[in-house]
């Protein structure tokens, strides 16, 4: 009775994250945000329908995995080559002035070297799925300037395995920690070389891809599709993480390497539902871990934050596009869409607090200030524009002196 009960509840609240996530997808707000809500009202510090999370929060470690498997697939280096210098000198600009903001901060709240170097890590990142559906309901994503806030995206995903690696090594020993450091700059020249190879030499990949396709001519391809790059998903992340690597890198490979075969777009398209569902349960445990008691005690203080993180963001990106000579109006534009703290920053937040970076009490700000940013980048995103129309009537004005010394 007590197992029937259990499947009840956590079929009740599934079926309420799918009616919120749908509630604010009709409001056209990110779907994500609906499920962060329900997650909050939900979660063990609001209704506390749901007391403990470990199975929603191993499905969203899977969800993960899986997105960056995805983002491997979606990474079409014909597409990102045109675009690399900008994107990949966007996400770098930005990571280190995120550092050096956090560093700033550090002076003034004595924060060890770890915990900046996460922060920094986590408050650098944007959320891609908030993003893409901002310049969705836009008609902005398939433009010129949408093409440059997704390479921009894109590079930051690309740069997310090696924060994983960096922040993984800091629960190594004092001993090894130099040599676990050294492994992040191994792995990303590994993943420069295979880049190149890709692009210069793309017809074994193809081989390798119908190598794949063979392995599975016993059933219906279009049926055993999915399940193959599944396979092969958990498979390169079982042997980098057998390898004492991570393994969500190989994740990433792998999505890496079939997404840029002549099968690509067909696994990406099959993959993609189950992809949307441990997305929805991943986002759903964000909301249970957001301690509704500390949000309402420091509610004024997070707000705060929230909205100095935002603005931060949106300032750095909005310089560092003007350095790159995009016109006022679309440097707004991208700073604003990218001005929240990205869905990866919750796995490293978590991954600092079971290293020792952060204490428990940092993790909940970080958890809290991740979703609320998320939350709030569709206002944000309407702030920022009514800001620039003004800032364009006021530069268009006339001066009725100026209007005088004319006639």
């Amino acid at each position: 009775m007590h197992d029937i009960t259990a499947l009840t509840q956590m079929a009740f609240i599934l079926a309420a994250a799918f009616s919120g996530g749908l509630l604010l997808q009709r409001l056209r707000q990110p779907a994500l945000v609906g499920y962060i809500l329900v997650g909050i009202l939900l979660g063990p510090h609001a209704l506390g329908l749901i007391h403990e999370g470990e199975e929603i929060r191993l499905l969203s470690e899977l969800g993960i995995l899986l997105l960056l498997f995805i983002v491997g697939l979606e990474l079409d280096l014909r597409k990102f080559l045109p675009l690399y210098k900008i994107a990949m000198g966007t996400a770098a600009l930005q990571i280190t002035f995120s550092l050096l903001a956090m560093f700033g901060v550090s002076l003034l709240f004595g924060w060890p070297l770890k915990m900046v170097v996460l922060l920094g890590f986590a408050f650098s990142l944007s959320s891609t799925a908030v993003a893409i559906r901002l310049m969705e309901d836009l008609k902005a994503l398939n433009t010129p300037v949408g093409n440059v806030a997704v390479g921009i995206l894109i590079a930051q995903d690309l740069a997310v395995v090696p924060m994983i690696l960096i922040i993984s090594a800091f629960g190594a020993d004092d001993g090894n920690i130099a040599l676990r450091m050294l492994l992040p700059v191994f792995l990303v020249m590994a993943t420069g070389a295979l880049i190149w190879l890709m692009v210069a030499r793309p017809a074994w990949l193809n081989r390798f891809a119908g190598s794949i396709g063979r392995i599975k001519n016993y059933l219906d391809k279009d049926r055993q599709r999915p399940l193959t790059a599944l396979m092969f998903c958990f498979a390169a992340a079982a042997i980098s993480g057998g390898l004492g690597f991570s393994a969500a890198y190989g994740a990433f490979i792998a999505g890496l390497v079939l997404g840029n075969t002549q099968y690509g777009h067909a696994y990406e398209r099959q993959v993609r539902p189950l992809f949307d569902i441990l997305m929805m349960f991943f986002f759903l445990s964000v909301g249970m871990l957001i301690d509704f008691h500390y949000l309402a005690e420091n509610i004024w203080a997070v707000l705060l934050l929230v909205f100095v993180v935002m603005l931060l963001k949106t300032v750095i990106n909005f310089g560092i596009l003007r350095l790159y000579r995009l016109s006022v109006r679309h440097s707004i534009f991208i700073g604003a869409t990218l001005g929240q703290v990205g869905e990866f920053s919750f796995a490293m937040a978590s991954l600092g607090l079971s290293v020792g970076a952060i204490n428990n009490d940092d993790y909940k700000l970080v958890i809290v200030i991740v979703a609320l940013s998320l939350i709030m980048t569709p206002a944000w995103l309407v702030i920022m524009r009514r800001l620039r129309l003004i800032m364009r009537q006021l530069n268009t004005k006339k001066s009725p002196l100026l209007a005088g010394a004319r006639q």
